[in-house]
C-alpha cells in the first residue's frame, strides 16, 4: 500500500480556533496532576487541570458547545491547550505574573553577590559565607532565568497577546484549521500475524499507578497503566517525565491518554507478551514502546548528545589552553591574541557544522527510511513500529509516533 506523507502543521506553531466541543475527559495521573483531553470538531487538545488559576467549570463543556481556544501544535498533529473561552464569555487561562518580580530578583541577587565578594578579608568564616552565598545566588539565578525563558517564549507571548485581545476588544485572529479525518481500526483480524499479536476493542477498567525505582540520582518515577481490552488485561509502563508539570509551552509530544470506552488497538509481541504499540482510534495517536529496537528516538537523541558533547568538549579544552597561555604570560591579550581567538572560533564552528551535518545525514536515513516498509526479516519491534507508521499515514496523519518507553 503506497501512501504519501501528508504535510502537517509545524510543531510549536501557535493558533486560535473557534471549535465545537465533542467530549472532554479527565484522567488523574497522580495525587497532584489531572490530565484532560478535549475533543472538538477542529482536533484534539490536551491540557492540565492545574495549569489554570481556578478550577475547571462544572459542568464541563458539553457536546456541541462553541469554544474559542488558544493552543500550540504538537508534533503528531494534536495540540496543547493554553486557554479557552466558553459560550457564556467565561475564560479559563493560566495566571500570568508580571515580569518585574523576576527582574527584581535578578537585580537583588546581582547586588548581593557584588556586596559579599567585595568585602575584604581572608577569615575562614568570611570565606565560608562567600561560598554559601555564591552557591545560593547560582541556584536562585538559574531558577529565575528558567522562569524568564518560559515567560518570554515567543509562542507564549503570542498566545498571551491573543488572550488580551479576546479580553479587551473581542475576537482574536482565528486560524482556518482543517480537522483530520477520523481513524478506523486496523484491516486485520484479532489474533497472531507473524510475530505480532493484535487485539482490538474498547478500553475499560483503566487504572493508573505510580512508583519509584532506584535511589538518589538513579531514581526514576514510573507510571503504570492497567486496562482491559475485550476479555484480556494489559499493562503499559512509561516514565512520568512525559507529564512534567510547568513549562508546557515547550511540549512537542502528546501525553499518553487512555480514556474509558476509547476504541483502541493493542500490538503485542509473541516473544514477551508485552504491549509494544497502542493505536487510539479516538484521537488518532499511535504510542510505541521501542524496547528492543535498534532504531529509536532514544538512540537518535543519544547520538545527538554525543555529537554535542564532542563539540563542547573540544571548544572548552582549546579555550582553556588559550586562556592559560594568556595568564602564563602575565599580560592581557593584544590584537593578535583576539584575532587568533576569532580564527579558533571559526574553526570550531566549521568542525561542529561537519559533525552535526554527518550526524544529521545518519539520522535522516535511519529515521525516515527504515519504517517506511514492513521488512520481512525485520525484528519484531520494527514490525510493530512499521504497522503503526503505516496506520498513521493511511488515515492522513503525519508520520509521528509517540515514544512511551
Amino acid at each position: 500500500m503506497n501512501v504519501s506523507t501528508p504535510q502537517s502543521p509545524r510543531a510549536g506553531a501557535t493558533f486560535c480556533v473557534s471549535a465545537r466541543c465533542r467530549e472532554m475527559t479527565q484522567q488523574t495521573t497522580d495525587e497532584s496532576t489531572t490530565l484532560c483531553r478535549l475533543r472538538t470538531d477542529k482536533g484534539v487538545f490536551f491540557f492540565y487541570r492545574e495549569q489554570f488559576e481556578r478550577a475547571l467549570p462544572d459542568p464541563a463543556p458539553g457536546n456541541g458547545e462553541p469554544l474559542i481556544i488558544g493552543a500550540h501544535r504538537l508534533a503528531d498533529g494534536s495540540a496543547w491547550l493554553h486557554w479557552f473561552q466558553r459560550a457564556d464569555g467565561e475564560i479559563w487561562a493560566p495566571q500570568y505574573r508580571p515580569l518585574r518580580g523576576l527582574l527584581l530578583t535578578l537585580a537583588l541577587v546581582f547586588a548581593l553577590t557584588v556586596a559579599v565578594f567585595w568585602i575584604p578579608g581572608s577569615a575562614t568564616a568570611l570565606i565560608l559565607a562567600k561560598i554559601v552565598t555564591g552557591l545560593g545566588c547560582v541556584f536562585v539565578t538559574c531558577w529565575t532565568l528558567a522562569k524568564l525563558v518560559v515567560r518570554l517564549h515567543p509562542a507564549g507571548r503570542r498566545l498571551r497577546s491573543e488572550l488580551n485581545t479576546l479580553q479587551t476588544s473581542g475576537l482574536p485572529t482565528l486560524s482556518d484549521t482543517t480537522p483530520l479525518p477520523s481513524a478506523a481500526a486496523l484491516p486485520l483480524a484479532d489474533g497472531i500475524h507473524g510475530d505480532v499479536g493484535i487485539v482490538q476493542g474498547t478500553a475499560s477498567e483503566v487504572e493508573i499507578t505510580q512508583w519509584s525505582t532506584g535511589s538518589g540520582r538513579s531514581q526514576q518515577v514510573v507510571r503504570r497503566y492497567q486496562l482491559r481490552c475485550g476479555s484480556v488485561q494489559f499493562t503499559l509502563t512509561t516514565p512520568s517525565s512525559m507529564l512534567i508539570q510547568g513549562g508546557f509551552v515547550f511540549r512537542r509530544r502528546a501525553p499518553l491518554f487512555i480514556g474509558e470506552k476509547d476504541p483502541i488497538a493493542l500490538l503485542t509481541l509473541i516473544s514477551d507478551g508485552e504491549v509494544h504499540g497502542l493505536l487510539n482510534l479516538t484521537d488518532g495517536l499511535a504510542y510505541i514502546s521501542y524496547s528492543g529496537c535498534s532504531h529509536s528516538p532514544q538512540s537518535r537523541r543519544v547520538l545527538l548528545s554525543i555529537l554535542a558533547f564532542m563539540g563542547l568538549f573540544m571548544t572548552l579544552c582549546l579555550l582553556g589552553i588559550t586562556l592559560h597561555d594568556w595568564i602564563s604570560r602575565g599580560i592581557g591579550p593584544d590584537y593578535w591574541d583576539w584575532l587568533q581567538l576569532m580564527e579558533f572560533g571559526s574553526f570550531m564552528g566549521l568542525v561542529s557544522l561537519m559533525l552535526f551535518g554527518i550526524g544529521g545525514l545518519v539520522l535522516t536515513f535511519v529515521g525516515w527510511r527504515f519504517p517506511t516498509r514492513l521488512l520481512p526479516n525485520g525484528s519484531e519491534v520494527e514490525k510493530v513500529v512499521a504497522l503503526a507508521y503505516q496506520w498513521r499515514l493511511h488515515h492522513g496523519r503525519s508520520p509521528v509516533l509517540i515514544e512511551i518507553s
